[in-house]
């Protein structure tokens, strides 16, 4: 996925790359702000609807309710990510968790070497751990296991790469620049995420070749916490007339984790037929403007302080965007802005 020189300024759209490839767009660029941190801008002038970039997670879960009735079980290849249809999905021969399953026996002996990793760990607490923790606990867990499995293989294999030496990283290197909010987040919770990696991590045997220190594994559930994505079928970040639906699945985009939050986001995120996060331009964007996302679907009539609290709660920190500040300092609210009758 590297990037050369930047061409002369273009506003012809983009399109996304077939196969399972990633593509960041050549006028989109990360920076530092002291306060935010990481973010992404535009270099040059970005039409509406340009695809600004298809991100392939570092790992992803399947989230469904029923996995033996539900046709949004996501294949377990890494590389594949298709939702499998129940009439052609194949399970674990160790059945070691009900989620588990893969398009054809291509992507199951494709993925062997990864899903060896994960399947005893499986096999021997995803019972207990549901039972005794539940679903969202469960997720968190199975979640670093497969990240703990894909930099394994990562390393293994010698498939670490740049996507641009200058401008992004990718892999596990990617994986370490995420930011894990660690000194904000509440002591009990801290506590409570190291005596589960001490009792589901550390103290597996069948992870003692891909686990990491109980610290570093602590930082990297702040880092999942602070950046994951939930996948949704329908676009997230416009304030239209219906919401995204349901949660299929959960994953961590190391590219994608750039872009800030913004209640009134210039660029909306959906999940393509392969798991790939697709950022595009929902309206005209100039140079040097940062471009943004919207961590929570916009759908309906959330006040400021519903969706400060939100944010608070689930990121740690105080949205400061131009809605929120002019919903709290105007009574005519965020339809007054300018840019927004555009």
């Amino acid at each position: 996925m590297a990037i050369g020189p930047h061409p002369p300024q273009s506003t012809t759209t983009t399109k996304a790359p077939t196969a399972k490839q990633s593509h960041v767009h050549p006028h989109i660029s990360q920076s530092h702000d002291p306060d935010k941190g990481r973010q992404l801008h535009a270099t040059a002038p970005l039409k509406a609807g340009n695809v600004l970039m298809v991100d392939s997670p570092y790992a992803v879960i399947p989230v469904v309710d029923d996995p033996a009735h539900s046709d949004e079980v996501l294949c377990s290849n890494g590389d594949c990510r298709r939702k499998v249809p129940r009439v052609r999905r194949i399970g674990c021969s160790n059945r070691c968790a009900a989620e588990v399953f893969w398009c054809d026996t291509g992507c199951r002996d494709v993925d062997r070497i990864r899903h060896v990793l994960e399947c005893e760990w499986l096999k021997g607490y995803a019972v207990s751990l549901r039972k005794n923790e539940g679903e969202y606990y469960f997720g968190v867990l199975w979640l670093i296991v497969r990240v703990l499995a894909a930099r394994y293989v990562e390393k293994a294999q010698g498939s670490s790469r740049s996507i641009s030496k200058e401008k992004f990283s990718s892999g596990w290197t990617a994986m370490t620049e995420l930011c894990d909010n660690r000194k904000l987040w509440p002591e009990a919770d801290l506590l409570h995420w190291q005596s589960l990696i001490e009792k589901y991590i550390c103290a597996d045997s069948s992870l003692r070749n891909i686990a990491l220190s109980a610290d570093i594994i602590l930082t990297l559930i702040c880092q999942q916490e602070s950046n994951s994505f939930g996948l949704y079928p329908k676009v997230t970040g416009l304030a239209s007339t219906s919401d995204r639906g349901e949660q299929y699945g959960a994953a961590i985009y190391p590219r994608s984790s750039i872009a800030n939050h913004s209640c009134c986001p210039n660029i909306t995120h959906k999940p393509d037929d392969h798991g790939r996060m697709v950022f595009t331009a929902s309206r005209d964007i100039g140079p040097g403007e940062e471009c943004c996302i919207s961590y929570m679907d916009l759908f309906g009539d959330v006040d400021v302080n519903t969706r400060r609290k939100h944010l608070r709660v689930q990121f740690s920190f105080t949205c400061q965007c131009e809605r929120c500040r002019a919903e709290e300092n105007s009574e005519e609210g965020w339809d007054a802005l300018p840019f927004l009758d555009d």
